[in-house]
């Protein structure tokens, strides 16, 4: 009888303690189950951090690219200024020699030198915003690789403090 009893507390005790492991067995899929999430979710964000990257790259080699084309353009600009001065310089030698056009030419002059300005104004004020517009984009995207960086390393923080609780929670 006392052996009975005691037969019947060992089964009892038995099929306790196999739930238990039964359940540290589930609780630990559930924790690598978890730590694979994680670890997915992690190499998305690499994975986007790598597309930034690119696009950073990219605009950066565009912004590159506008900053060569600016400076051509303000040469082109330069040589034309200088083509003009010189038309200019000869318009006013004729203007000299010929007394009655002096009035007519002169106005001819100060109009196209108002007119080419204001075209090299526009011009340079155009190359000005689309370079301030790509650098405001280059910004942007370091601002956001940084935010991204910070959120894989608290993942990480994450899955490690998951992997000893699981390691724990085993022993």
């Amino acid at each position: 009888m006392i052996l009975d009893g005691e037969r019947r507390r060992l089964r009892e005790l038995k099929e306790t303690l196999e739930r238990e492991l039964e359940n540290e067995r589930k609780m630990r899929v559930e924790y690598e189950n978890k730590i694979i999430r994680m670890k997915e979710e992690a190499q998305q964000r690499e994975l986007l951090i790598s597309e930034l990257d690119f696009k950073m790259n990219d605009i950066s080699n565009q912004n590159a690219s506008l900053a060569v084309e600016n400076n051509t353009l303000k040469q082109d600009i330069m040589r034309v200024q200088e083509i003009y001065q010189e038309k200019f310089e000869e318009q006013e030698r004729k203007i000299l020699a010929a007394a009655n056009e002096s009035e007519e030419l002169n106005s001819q002059v100060q109009r196209l030198r108002d007119q080419h300005s204001k075209e090299l104004e526009a011009m340079n004020r155009e190359w000005e915003h689309r370079i301030n517009m790509a650098e405001e984009k280059g910004r942007v995207m370091v601002l956001e690789k940084q935010q991204q960086e910070e959120k894989i390393r608290q993942f990480n923080a994450m899955i490690m403090k998951i992997k000893m609780q699981s390691e724990e929670e085993v022993l």
